[in-house]
């Protein structure tokens, strides 16, 4: 009699299809997912550096006239703030180094928090920390 039975079972192919995908799919939507948050963590180092270097931009530009050096700092922190939206960025995280005339200006963002987008992988942080990015640019 059992014997019959697991004949009869081996012999019904029906929801095999359906155990199959039941098993792969979470694994596919992780992989999918982990894709997509890698890609936005990826954008945001990418955002963040054209926003120092922009910011370091301003400063190279702005030193050479005769602004206070106060308020050349505060536009170079305001560009890096304007440019790099996605970051819960504050004045306090950037900070700028002046050089003399004819010297190398850095910006450097000493920790910006990015948002996940999924969010749910225990392995990253979030929001994911992107620690001391740099911008030197020379005064000519």
């Amino acid at each position: 009699m059992i014997r019959r039975l697991f004949r009869r079972l081996r012999r019904n192919k029906r929801g095999a299809a359906m155990l199959e995908f039941a098993i792969a799919i979470p694994v596919l939507l992780a992989l999918i997912f982990g894709i997509i948050e890698f890609a936005w963590i990826l954008n945001g180092h990418i955002t963040l550096t054209g926003a120092v270097r922009e910011g370091a931009r301003i400063a190279v530009v702005s030193n050479h006239s005769s602004k206070d050096p106060e308020d050349i700092k505060d536009e170079a922190r305001e560009a890096v703030i304007a440019h790099a939206a996605t970051f819960q960025l504050e004045k306090g995280d950037i900070a700028v180094d002046l050089g003399p005339y004819k010297g190398e200006t850095t910006v450097t963002v000493g920790e910006a928090k990015l948002p996940l987008l999924v969010g749910f992988f225990p392995l990253i942080n979030n929001p994911y920390v992107i620690k001391d990015v740099k911008a030197t640019m020379m005064q000519e």
